[in-house]
């Protein structure tokens, strides 16, 4: 037995009148399973900001904090190490997650995942790599982008803004077309964004990026072709066109009226 299936034995054992209580709760409510994870980041055990919940009827739920019915007491100050598990509602135990892993965010930093969605991201964040996002979405890209190709356009630039904790669509969109200079606005294709809107969501940043239609992939827009103009900390928004740097950057001095 390894140490850390120990640790879960002392767990279940010493906490086993508690644990009994909240699977009843739980199965009242329809819950099977919740996942849930503790990181590790620089020498300190953190909740992970996530929690997946299996219901009975086969709902699945994931939400982007510690899930709320887990008493931390228990499920996070209760074990000794930073690992993805799983409360069985069943068996009232505290397992291993088996689906679930780790990802090293950075040297100090490694941080748990449940869901696929949640490992890519994170290995997106330690990499900053935006084509290996868009290898695991192949399929939207190319029913969203192939006609476009076929079209005759070849990038589609687009821009993520920041407010607060927000990261919107900038309400522009531009193509470039084979054979022809510069792009053009072209509003009328941001129903092929919205269309891989999920895989946006997940980019590691925000700013000016393209979709090169050839190789189906989210690449960063080259220098001059897009940027960010920041207006605090907690706001920017992206632009594409020098005009639009220029008019953002007058809008911001200007400030509010």
């Amino acid at each position: 037995m390894t140490p850390i299936q120990d640790d879960l034995r002392e767990v279940n054992i010493r906490f086993r009148s508690m644990l009994l209580e909240l699977s009843s709760v739980l199965y009242l409510q329809g819950i099977r399973r919740i996942h849930y994870g503790l990181d590790f980041i620089d020498d300190d055990s953190r909740p992970s900001d996530y929690a997946v919940t299996e219901y009975l009827d086969g709902r699945v739920e994931e939400q982007d904090r510690y899930p709320e019915l887990l008493s931390p007491d228990v499920f996070v100050w209760g074990v000794k190490y930073c690992q993805p598990y799983t409360f069985d509602v069943a068996s009232a135990l505290l397992q291993l997650d088996e689906a679930g892993g780790s990802v090293e965010v950075r040297p100090g930093m490694t941080c748990m995942y449940h869901s696929q969605k949640r490992r890519l991201r994170l290995e997106l964040e330690a990499e900053q790599d935006l084509s290996g996002l868009c290898f695991g979405y192949h399929d939207d890209f190319d029913e969203a982008f192939t006609p476009l190709r076929d079209q005759g356009i070849t990038a589609v630039y687009f821009g993520v803004n920041r407010d607060g904790d927000r990261y919107p669509l900038a309400d522009w969109v531009y193509v470039a077309r084979q054979g022809q200079p510069g792009t053009r606005p072209a509003p009328e294709h941001r129903a092929a964004l919205e269309q891989i809107r999920e895989v946006i969501e997940l980019l590691p940043r925000y700013g000016a990026f393209y979709v090169d239609t050839a190789q189906l992939v989210i690449l960063d827009a080259p220098p001059g072709q897009g940027g960010l103009v920041t207006s605090s900390d907690t706001q920017a928004s992206a632009w594409h066109t020098e005009q639009q740097r220029q008019a953002l950057e007058r809008q911001h001095t200007a400030g509010p009226r």
